[in-house]
């Protein structure tokens, strides 16, 4: 069973994976990296980087989540108020081309979607959050009505879908750095895929033509 996290998410500006001077979660909007759902997966030691500025505005959708869009930098905090993780999603493509040779095919009238995350993970002073889960069975779906999907976004077609080396991993501990998709079995591609821990969200049909 996995720890819950906080969900206390920020976007920021400045530096690409800094942490946040306060609680919260808050989101900037730097260019978005052109990112291939095929890059390999990088994971090396985090290094401190300088404290960003903090965006004066951000959005809250009607779940209390944090709105981000594709190129943000979310910065999440512990109970304390501590930054300990920041993620960014660089790209979102529901083109995805399984290369696995056990690969599943979705529920009829699903469709995969492959986010591409960069992470940044920091040791938690308070030690409230010590992993951070990004796999799919941690995001949730709403339509456009606000009702959430009941299925899992995890199935057998996001696990037997691309290598490993390609994917994210599901759960990094503290000062890890990587690159990564997260597969996700959704039934539209018009809604919003929502993080249930960190209290983040995106559109995903403004995600898809975003990163056109």
């Amino acid at each position: 069973m996995h720890r819950k996290i906080p969900a206390f998410a920020t976007i920021i500006t400045g530096l690409w994976l800094a942490g946040c001077s306060a609680p919260g979660a808050e989101v900037v909007s730097p260019e978005a990296t052109e990112s291939s759902v095929y890059e390999p997966l990088t994971v090396e030691s985090a290094t401190p980087a300088p404290m960003p500025t903090p965006s004066p505005t951000e959005t809250r959708s009607d779940r209390g989540n944090l709105v981000f869009r594709v190129g943000d930098d979310v910065s999440l905090s512990d109970y304390s108020g501590a930054d300990w993780a920041t993620l960014r999603l660089e790209k979102v493509s529901a083109k995805v081309k399984c290369t696995e040779p056990y690969q599943e095919p979705v529920a009829k009238g699903n469709k995969l979607v492959a986010m591409t995350f960069s992470a940044k993970t920091e040791a938690s002073p308070s030690g409230d959050a010590d992993s951070l889960w990004m796999g799919a069975f941690a995001w949730k779906f709403y339509d456009d009505n606000g009702v959430t999907y009941n299925g899992e976004l995890s199935s057998d077609a996001t696990y037997y879908c691309l290598p490993e080396k390609k994917m994210l991993p599901s759960e990094m501990g503290p000062g890890e750095k990587a690159t990564g998709v997260v597969l996700v079995e959704v039934p539209d591609l018009k809604g919003t895929v929502a993080h249930e821990d960190f209290g983040i969200e995106f559109d995903l049909a403004t995600a898809l033509k975003e990163s056109d």
